[in-house]
């Protein structure tokens, strides 16, 4: 009776198991076992590295954004445009903007009611639709 010992993609045949060629001597054994903790190591170490990376260059992002975007905001009152939605009948030389409305209210950050010749608007629109009107 004989068998075969498999060992990953390689067989290892009965006589090698009392001979003992350099195959078997550097694949087997417990000798394996310290270079793979080390390799885990080394692994878990670059993963700590990239995460710092990932961290400084998500701070250096916020910080070019912060430096380059101006923050704008309207107060209720003040007389804006507001972005035309509709190509209905627009050539290259018409306007974008239409208006000017008064700002009535604003129920959270960056959205507003409008009003133009006291005819209420029921609903908001961005910030970025709007933009500031000079009488």
């Amino acid at each position: 009776m004989s068998f075969v010992l498999v060992y990953g993609s390689e067989a290892i045949l009965p006589y090698e198991l009392k001979v003992k060629p350099t195959r078997v001597h550097l694949v087997g054994g417990t000798d394996q076992e310290l270079p793979r903790i080390d390799d885990l190591n080394v692994i878990k170490e670059a993963c700590e590295v990239a995460l710092v990376r990932e961290a400084t260059y998500q701070q250096a992002l916020r910080r070019l954004y912060e430096k380059t975007v101006k923050k704008r905001s309207f107060k209720v009152g003040n007389l804006i445009l507001r972005l035309i939605q509709s190509n209905v009948g627009k050539n290259k030389v018409s306007s974008k903007w239409e208006g000017p409305y008064h700002i009535v209210g604003s129920p959270r950050p960056g959205a507003y009611y409008l009003e133009k010749d006291d005819i209420a608007y029921s609903n908001t629109w961005n910030l970025v639709q709007l933009r500031r009107s000079y009488p």
